[in-house]
């Protein structure tokens, strides 16, 4: 797998794992009162990188296509894929609404800050963590190691 795309899939799977740390001991021991925004700022790589390793995938399952014949047509149609070439998009309109919380109740707008922490927290709960990362979780990753292995594959070819 080479070219940008490839390259920059695989920057951000591996940044996303020195991100999580520093954001939080900043938001932690700096400036708690922005956790909010902070949380926005640190979902922003994992959803660019949910949407990089989709864009390769689904370019190196096209590409696999045309040139093994052991490929099949229904290979593009993987709805596990799909669902997780939505999953990016999802969580940038989440950071959008974070964002929009966090300026609310910067300028007093919004004031019940626990009552929107408990949304927040019920949110990551159950899209995030039960939907995503348990239930929908083994079916993107076999399709996921499928599209990878096609790609090394056709490295080789």
């Amino acid at each position: 797998m080479s070219g940008t795309l490839a390259f920059l899939t695989e920057f951000f799977l591996r940044f996303v794992t020195l991100v999580a740390l520093p954001l939080v001991l900043i938001v932690d021991l700096l400036q708690p009162n922005w956790w909010l925004l902070w949380l926005g700022v640190g979902l922003t790589i994992p959803a660019l990188t949910q949407i990089l390793c989709y864009r390769l995938a689904v370019r190196i399952l096209r590409k696999a296509r045309r040139v093994l014949s052991t490929v099949p047509p229904s290979v593009l149609d993987d709805s596990s894929l799909k669902n997780f070439g939505q999953w990016g998009i999802s969580l940038f309109c989440y950071i959008i609404v974070l964002f929009l919380v966090w300026v609310g109740l910067q300028i007093n707008f919004l004031h019940d800050v626990w009552a929107y922490t408990f949304v927040v927290f019920c949110l990551n709960v159950v899209i995030l963590c039960c939907s995503k990362s348990i239930i929908f979780a083994p079916d993107v990753r076999g399709s996921l190691c499928r599209a990878f292995t096609l790609g090394e594959r056709l490295e080789h070819l």
